[in-house]
Parts: structure tokens; C-alpha cells; sequence
């Protein structure tokens, strides 16, 4: 009948504040994990955790699930051709996508927090590892839910990493919506995206990730450009990032992050740059830490707009 085991754990309470907007005590990027494994090359993945992990692309209407529901579920099947997915599954886009949220120290990058990129989505994967490159490509609903526009999208990733840490990934997703899926996005009224939720829709987008990992230290640059096509008019978003994480001394790293989005690259009144800063401190096995992190939202127009976490983290997971 197999082997059925635990897996992984993963808790991320957090103080989460913003001057402008809610706040309070969080509980995200938090899941248990099983394993199913029949022998070698047949196994199952469940993992139960926070609904931030499988937020629907800004496209869509934003979900009212519960807090804590089944976020990833797939089986997968190994050859020496490659190894194939199906279920309800990891989509990795850019750096945070393509490794494990317990890898972070960071919070989450403004994209991904306000669903510019995918996380997971109900589709089929296929991947190669061959060291230093992997790649994995996709073939998903879009909604990471039902496929209510019968419109599939497709996403692919590509990455070379080798022994000294050094890395190049490239993430590219595209795919169609149509009005029986985007009703009630927010992509418009919140984000400032040129998107008219009544009529379908082209979207594409690829991102471009140059990485140096060194123990407990990172070196990130990391750039994403997309179009977004609606009546034969073509409207360009743009973002992109700096981080940094320095570990100057035993458990103790300084974080630094600059990040700036644009929803419409034709107006200047979209941009907005993000600037942080904090600190995290993590036990001698690094298996819990604790991070202060501050960061100042500019926009134009508008006075400054600040929060901080208070994130704790604690995962099964051992890392240098």
C-alpha cells in the first residue's frame, strides 16, 4: 500500500502594520505537509495551509476561501525522461516561486503579495532536473481554481545554477481571460492596470532573475515586464526589485530591499518605489528565526506610505 509520512512544517505568525490600510496579527505562508509514496517513481503531495499561498491572480475576482484550506495536492510520476505533475500545484514565477516559501526571510515582494504572479494553480508540470540547469513547464486553468473561461494558461521556467551559488533564472507565462472569470477584478481600481473587466483578454509576462547565494547570505536583482492586450491595444506593465541579505555575523543578517511596479508604463502616476529595510535573527540551525522589517510605500501624488512586520518563522526544513 505504500509508505504515508509527514513531510514538512511551516508557521509564519506575523504583526503585520500599514499607515494606510489593515493590518493586525497574520497568520500567512504557514501549511503542513504529507507524502504518499508508492516507490520510486509514484508519489502524492497534500499540504493544508493559509489561503495567501493560492490568492488568484489580480485578474480575477479576489476569493473569499477560508484561512486555512488544501493549497497544493498533486501526484507525480518519475522516468528518466522527466518527472510529470498533475493536481493542484506550485507554479514557480521569479525567485520566490522557483524555492520553497520557508527560503525567505524577506516578506513577500509587492507582485506577489498583490497577485501580479501566480503561485499555484490546478494544471499538469513537467520537469527536468539535470544539474546546474532545471526546467519545468506548465500547462494550467489561470484562476488557481475552476476553469471558468475555459481558457488555459501556459508557464515555464528555466534555470542554471551552479556548485558556488550563482544563478539565472527565467520565469515567462500567457494566457487569455474572458468576462466569465474576470467580474469583480480589482485589477483596475486597485492596481491601476489599463483592464476592462467586461471584455477578454491577452496577458504575458516573463521575468529575469540574476542570484548569488552564500550560506546564510543573498544577492538578488530581479526584473518582470508584461503586456496586457485588450481590444488590439497593447498596455505594458513593468517591475522589479533589488534584495539583499547579509549575514554579518553568526545568526544576525541585515536586509535591504528596493522595489518598484508600474501597471501602465505609458504613466508615470502608476510607479511606485518601495524601499525597506530590517534585520533577522535565526537559531544556530536555522530551523526558526525572527525578522523586523520596515518599508515606505512613494507614490506620486501622495505622501508616503509606511509599514512593518514583526514576522515569525519556524519550518522543519534544515538549511546552512
Amino acid at each position: 500500500m505504500g509508505r504515508f509520512r509527514f513531510l514538512d512544517l511551516f508557521l509564519s505568525p506575523r504583526l503585520h502594520y500599514q499607515q494606510s490600510g489593515p493590518g493586525g496579527f497574520e497568520l500567512d505562508e504557514s501549511w503542513i505537509g504529507f507524502q504518499w509514496q508508492r516507490d520510486e517513481r509514484v508519489k502524492a503531495i497534500i499540504k493544508l495551509g493559509s489561503s495567501d499561498l493560492i490568492r488568484p491572480l489580480v485578474w480575477y475576482a479576489p476569493t473569499q476561501d477560508p484561512r486555512f484550506q488544501v493549497v497544493e495536492a498533486w501526484m507525480e510520476g518519475r522516468s528518466s525522461v522527466g518527472d510529470l505533475r498533475a493536481g493542484l500545484l506550485a507554479v514557480p514565477q521569479g525567485f520566490e516561486g522557483a524555492f520553497p516559501e520557508w527560503n525567505s526571510v524577506l516578506p513577500e515582494s509587492a507582485v506577489r503579495r498583490r497577485g501580479w504572479i501566480l503561485q499555484r494553480d490546478y494544471g499538469l508540470q513537467f520537469r527536468w532536473d539535470t544539474q546546474p540547469w532545471a526546467t519545468a513547464l506548465s500547462v494550467h486553468n489561470g484562476e488557481s481554481g475552476a476553469d471558468k473561461d475555459r481558457e488555459l494558461w501556459f508557464s515555464g521556467l528555466w534555470q542554471y545554477k551552479d556548485s558556488d551559488g550563482w544563478g539565472l533564472l527565467l520565469t515567462a507565462s500567457t494566457g487569455h481571460t474572458s468576462n466569465d472569470s474576470t467580474q469583480g477584478s480589482v485589477a483596475a481600481s486597485r492596481e491601476g492596470f489599463v483592464f476592462d473587466s467586461s471584455a477578454d483578454a491577452k496577458i504575458r509576462y516573463a521575468i529575469l532573475s540574476l542570484f548569488k547565494e552564500e550560506g546564510r547570505s543573498l544577492f538578488l536583482l530581479e526584473a518582470g515586464r508584461g503586456d496586457l492586450i485588450q481590444q488590439e491595444r497593447t498596455h505594458p506593465f513593468l517591475w522589479g526589485r533589488a534584495d539583499v541579505v547579509w549575514n554579518f555575523g553568526g545568526d544576525a543578517s541585515l536586509l535591504l530591499r528596493y522595489e518598484q511596479t508600474s501597471s501602465d508604463m505609458t504613466d508615470s502616476g502608476t510607479r511606485i518605489s518601495t524601499p525597506g529595510l530590517g534585520v533577522v535573527l535565526a537559531s544556530a540551525d536555522n530551523l526558526q528565526s525572527l525578522t523586523l522589517y520596515a518599508s515606505r510605500n512613494d507614490e506620486p501624488n501622495r505622501d508616503p506610505n509606511y509599514e512593518f512586520w514583526l514576522i515569525f518563522r519556524l519550518h522543519s526544513n534544515l538549511l546552512k
